[in-house]
């Protein structure tokens, strides 16, 4: 038996017998989130937005050409987006990567590029959405 099953790390399905990390690994994500410096500077800043605007305020970091969603509050709409911390997405798929990607140096968001995309169409859509950001915003 692996030691992470004997930890509680891993559990093993007895009929198809695939391997899944158990909840017990969510205390690392917790406390690698309540390590980020910026989190915790940045949380009555977005708590006060949140509560002045009513709005849903978010804020993520990049990583690995993604976006980690590291702290979020819901507006308390009906219809909202079920988005929680932790949460990884492609960078150039979502407001906090475009917004990230406009205020970035060409370089980095060539390199950024290099990482999400397959095609020259997905480049030129990339760059397409920053410059359009870039004038609108």
């Amino acid at each position: 038996m692996p030691l992470r099953m004997q930890l509680g790390y891993l559990s093993k399905d007895p009929e198809t017998k695939i391997f899944r990390l158990t909840p017990k690994w969510i205390r690392f994500g917790l406390r690698v989130l309540n390590d980020l410096d910026i989190r915790n500077v940045a949380y009555p800043h977005l708590r006060k937005l949140n509560e002045e605007t009513n709005e849903t305020v978010s804020m993520g970091i990049i990583y690995e050409g993604a976006v980690i969603i590291i702290e979020r509050f819901e507006a308390g709409h009906i219809l909202a987006a079920n988005i929680k911390p932790g949460v990884r997405r492609p960078i150039h798929t979502n407001s906090i990567g475009k917004v990230i990607l406009a205020f970035q140096d060409e370089n980095k968001i060539m390199s950024l590029r290099c990482k999400v995309c397959n095609t020259s169409s997905d480049t030129n859509q990339i760059s397409y959405k920053i410059y359009h950001f870039k004038r609108n915003y």
